[in-house]
């Protein structure tokens, strides 16, 4: 301890499994999580594994766990060699924000994840930056990043929740605290209210499968805006109705609704098809008015809602001016090297006609009298013709059975 130095206010209180949380005054950047209790040896040593595995990663992964996690990077042992706290740095300030309430502004706090899975109407009036798809989806892209790193190392996470992951408005990224908890593969599944896997129980052993289950509902949950399944359901057939997804939607439904663990897609596969819609450059697609021909075309194309994109731009080639006609002389302007004006080429002579003779006009026959207008049709009209009909029916019916009678008396 006394090689830490003074330590600063705590900044978090007894929360879970910590004690307190206090900045290292002579190492600005850094924190000091301070548990509630000793540990045992088992977590002594998987600690002190955890401390030493980024000197065993890549380059590009050493610079992941340094730009977006609180790594733990030393253990703090007490007299009996037993670890009661970790050294873990501090998250970046963009990871933090002053959000409005009632009263203007309220105090600096962490930006958690739970309020990127807000709808924006209620991120806007938090005072949060507006996020489109895009800008979401890169948020879970750094934050898959992260997760998948841990599947690499086979490193089971499990405590994914709302608080223990930030994001940045800024540069769209994600930092993700509490790391000193992981574990190398499977242990007791830990709560985390609102992730509660349907396929392990509270209390099993639990490994990857868990994380990946619960990356993919935080993943969709902060895309959509959404929280709640059959919502979120919908949220993910809006997405696919938006971007091409290179089947995002499909792989975040087939984890959060597999009936088997090993049906559960990796967070390695997730990630990619994250990156695919982040660095492909892909806008939204929105149904708009059909874009019509137009004397100054605006730059989008006359599409409603359309984002423009930085795409390089193959200029046409110049179209040649027309030759000039062999009978058609150069003006004198162009002769001296002067810039002119084209001239259209004068068009042939044209054959006088001459005027044909107008025939004369016959008299005009005197206009006989007009008829005098036809009475209007009588109302009903039309009912008084079918009783016409028929009686004209009956009479005819009469006379036929006349003459029948006839017949037989005759004969």
């Amino acid at each position: 301890m006394d090689e830490l130095g003074p330590l600063g206010a705590n900044l978090s209180g007894q929360n879970g499994e910590s004690r307190r949380v206090c900045e290292l005054l002579d190492h600005p950047g850094w924190l000091f999580k301070e548990y509630q209790s000793p540990r045992g040896p088992a977590d002594t040593d998987r600690l002190a594994r955890l401390v030493n595995l980024p000197s065993a990663m890549t380059a590009a992964e050493r610079d992941v766990v340094d730009r977006s996690t609180a790594w733990p990077s030393a253990s703090v042992l007490n007299q009996l060699r037993r670890t009661i706290g970790v050294v873990i740095p501090k998250a970046p300030d963009e990871y933090f924000v002053r959000l409005h309430n009632l009263n203007g502004s309220g105090r600096r706090r962490p930006c958690e994840v739970d309020l990127l899975a807000l709808p924006e109407a209620q991120m806007v009036v938090r005072g949060l930056p507006k996020l489109d798809t895009f800008d979401r989806a890169a948020v879970c892209s750094s934050m898959t990043e992260i997760a998948a790193l841990l599947e690499k190392h086979e490193i089971v996470y499990l405590d994914w929740s709302y608080a223990n992951a930030f994001w940045s408005g800024s540069s769209k990224t994600a930092y993700l605290i509490d790391l000193d908890g992981a574990s190398f593969g499977p242990r007791q599944l830990i709560q985390s209210t609102g992730f509660e896997d349907p396929l392990f129980s509270y209390g099993s052993r639990a490994g990857g499968e868990v994380d990946r289950y619960r990356v993919a509902l935080l993943t969709a949950r902060c895309l959509t805006g959404r929280r709640q399944l059959p919502d979120l359901q919908l949220g993910l057939i809006l997405i696919r109705r938006h971007i091409r997804d290179g089947d995002l939607a499909e792989t975040l439904a087939r984890t959060l609704l597999a009936t088997e663990a090993h049906e559960r897609a990796t967070i390695a596969d997730l990630h990619h098809k994250l990156e695919l819609v982040t660095t492909a450059n892909i806008r939204p697609i929105r149904v708009g008015p059909i874009p019509t021909n137009s004397t100054n075309p605006s730059p989008t194309g006359g599409l409603n809602g359309w984002k423009t994109i930085n795409r390089p731009i193959t200029p046409k080639p110049p179209v040649p001016p027309p030759r000039p006609s062999p009978a058609t002389s150069i003006p004198a302007a162009r002769r001296a090297g002067k810039p002119s004006a084209a001239q259209p080429k004068p068009a042939p002579p044209t054959r006088p006609v001459p005027p044909r003779p107008t025939p004369p006009t016959p008299p005009v026959p005197p206009t006989p009298p007009s008829a005098p207008p036809a009475a209007p049709p009588e109302e009903f009209g039309w009912p008084a013709a079918v009783f016409g009909l028929m009686l004209f029916a009956g009479f005819v019916a009469l006379l036929v059975f006349g003459v029948v009678e006839l017949f037989k008396f005759l004969f």
